[in-house]
């Protein structure tokens, strides 16, 4: 689990480090990932990012492939409050595994 704590409008960046559940390194090669939040209670609007359609880059750090998720201002432009959040990843297999998840908040701000 992984919870973060963003500023409504804000730009953030979120990295995820993926490991198979025995800590070993997940080969790189066919995987594409997605990140999804949405509001705790209720329909509202949320944020979604993919490697395939923008907002997440796969990169590899010694052997371990690491998600780099950027929020840009737009995405964090929400109502403040609580959030679910997690991120999914898609092996060469077609095969999906929820690699993170958790809360994320929203905090209004004075300034815009």
């Amino acid at each position: 689990m992984s919870d973060a704590t963003i500023y409504a409008g804000d730009r953030a960046v979120l990295e995820v480090t993926v490991l198979n559940e025995d800590g070993s390194a997940v080969p790189m090669e066919g995987i594409t990932a997605k990140y999804k939040a949405v509001p705790n209670v209720g329909d509202g609007p949320g944020i979604e990012k993919s490697s395939e359609g923008g907002g997440i880059v796969l990169s590899e750090v010694d052997g371990t492939v690491v998600l780099t998720i950027t929020l840009e201002s737009a995405d964090t432009e929400l109502p403040p409050g609580a959030y679910r959040h997690e991120v999914e990843i898609t092996d060469s297999l077609d095969a999906p595994y929820t690699v993170m998840t958790g809360k994320l908040r929203i905090i209004g701000t004075l300034i815009k």
